[in-house]
């Protein structure tokens, strides 16, 4: 990929198997959107790895399983709006989802998704604001299913705090 105009990137229908670190990261300014559709992440370290961009990502009729860390790592340091799709996250050994970081510009939407048989907290968040503004991060699950899960399904290791200048 190449230059300013490389912002929008779609991946359909692939298979990503039993890489050490990422099956997909995305980590560079000039994403805006990415869009996975029809694909499977299995056995990977981490199954997607997000950081270090601001726009929208969308995950629709996609499978992560078998995560060694976890399924999802959202980092939360640009504007992100992640949209979870009709899609699965199973068998992960690390959290299915995990947001982490030092900003408060990250929505997660899970629609119509299934998570089982999770061994760590389910979906798992630490975010500490350094800012002086309240935050934004949010979270929504709509006609998901939680399945056996080992760890709790929603673990948020510190709370939105709002730190004043």
């Amino acid at each position: 990929m190449g230059g300013e105009h490389s912002g929008h990137v779609q991946i359909q229908s692939s298979v990503v198997q039993d890489s050490p670190r990422h099956g997909l990261a995305a980590g560079f300014s000039q994403v805006k959107t990415l869009n996975l559709v029809n694909c499977s992440f299995i056995g990977n370290r981490y199954g997607i790895h997000l950081s270090s961009f601001s726009g929208n990502v969308n995950i629709e009729n996609t499978n992560i399983s078998n995560a060694t860390s976890s399924a999802i790592y959202i980092h939360s340091d640009g504007q992100k709006n992640v949209y979870f799709l009709h899609s699965c996250i199973i068998y992960s050994e690390g959290s299915a989802i995990r947001l982490i970081g030092n900003s408060e510009d990250v929505a997660l939407f899970a629609s119509n998704s299934f998570f089982g048989w999770n061994k760590a907290p389910l979906i798992y968040s630490k975010i500490s604001y350094t800012r002086n503004i309240p935050g934004r991060t949010k979270a929504s699950f709509k006609n998901c299913t939680f399945l056996m899960n080992q760890g709790p399904v929603v673990k948020i290791n510190e709370s939105p705090k709002f730190f004043p200048g």
